[in-house]
């Protein structure tokens, strides 16, 4: 648009002005036509020239000299001398250079106007994009509340899913504990009491062994091991084990017994409901000294453990006994010391 409004206005700037025509120098020229073309020198134009002479009554007066010379002549022109002019290369450049000036500016226009409806559907592509693009965020937010009460609604689960969880664990703890406390009251019971025996005199014996290492001092303790099965069903007796110990201020008794210790009765059994098992053990155990000490700071221990099986359970399970012994043949059980009299 520019570039028009400019050629307009330099097309305007360059017409070429009108010659005037020249003055006649006599009147007898008048009536000629002058060309002008300084180049070609073309001849003049053969239209008859237009005689311009004195009026009659000038005529008459031609003879008075003195008055002839007061008297003004008038002449009279016709019409104007005609005039051509020939444009050379210099006014057609000009044109030229406008008509090129003319087809920039259309050549730009149209440009312009080629990128403005480039403008405008980009600018309707930016609209679309920016309308798409709401709609993801729209969308987005959408998922993201979505997921939020998903999150809300998985949070509530997970704590239903928890509390039902320790429900149910309570459940399988009350419902085990309940299973447990019914096969407690009809399974079997195996209790273990330690008597003397009836018949050979005292409980405690002394002795003394000699080998190439010197002289050793033992003792020994004769009792009657009772099995009693205080359950409502039958049980399977595994194994009976016991041992003796001296308890001193140098040895004083173990809290929790070592019940890898000998084997009295390996032969495996049954024992009823209500029924009981006798059997006599002789534990015995090494001393430092002889059977004259103090009894006021040592005494003997026997202990042990019967493994058993009863019905609801192929575990193993355990009754440990223990009891002291003091010069005399009195039997004591430990009760102030749990692993000694532990049921399982």
């Amino acid at each position: 648009m520019t570039g028009l409004i400019l050629a307009a206005l330099f097309t305007i700037t360059q017409k070429p002005s009108p010659i005037p025509p020249k003055a006649l120098d006599s009147p007898t020229a008048t009536g000629q036509t002058v060309t002008k073309n300084p180049k070609n020198h073309k001849a003049p134009s053969t239209q008859p020239p237009t005689s311009i002479g004195p009026s009659a009554a000038d005529q008459q007066h031609v003879g008075s000299p003195t008055k002839s010379e007061d008297t003004q002549q008038a002449i009279r022109v016709r019409e104007l001398p005609r005039v051509s002019i020939t444009k050379d290369w210099s006014d057609w450049g000009i044109w030229a250079f406008n008509g090129l000036l003319v087809l920039v500016g259309v050549f730009q226009l149209l440009v312009l106007w080629r990128q403005a409806k480039i403008m405008k559907a980009q600018a309707e592509i930016m609209a679309e994009h920016a309308a798409h693009l709401k709609g993801l965020v729209t969308a987005a937010e959408d998922n993201a509340k979505a997921a939020s009460a998903a999150a809300e609604a998985a949070s509530k689960n997970a704590d239903f899913s928890k509390l039902n969880a320790e429900a149910t664990s309570q459940n399988a703890i009350a419902a085990k504990a309940s299973a447990d406390a019914a096969i407690a009251s009809e399974r079997a019971w195996v209790m273990v009491d330690l008597d003397k025996v009836p018949g050979v005199g005292g409980s405690l014996m002394y002795g003394t062994t000699s080998d190439a290492g010197g002289k050793h001092h033992y003792a020994s303790v004769r009792v009657r091991c009772i099995c009693s099965n205080q359950g409502k069903t039958p049980a399977k007796i595994i194994e009976k084990r016991a041992a003796l110990i001296l308890v001193t201020p140098e040895n004083p008794l173990p809290l929790i017994p070592n019940l890898d210790i000998e084997i009295e009765d390996p032969v495996p059994h049954y024992l009823q409901s209500g029924g009981e098992h006798k059997s006599d053990w002789t534990p015995s155990t090494e001393m430092s000294i002889s059977e004259d000490g103090d009894d006021t700071v040592r005494f003997f221990v026997v202990y042990g453990i019967v493994k058993y099986r009863h019905l609801f359970s192929e575990q193993i399970v355990h009754t440990t006994f223990g009891y002291r012994i003091r010069v005399g043949d009195v039997h004591v059980r430990l009760i102030d010391h749990l692993k000694y009299n532990e049921n399982t």
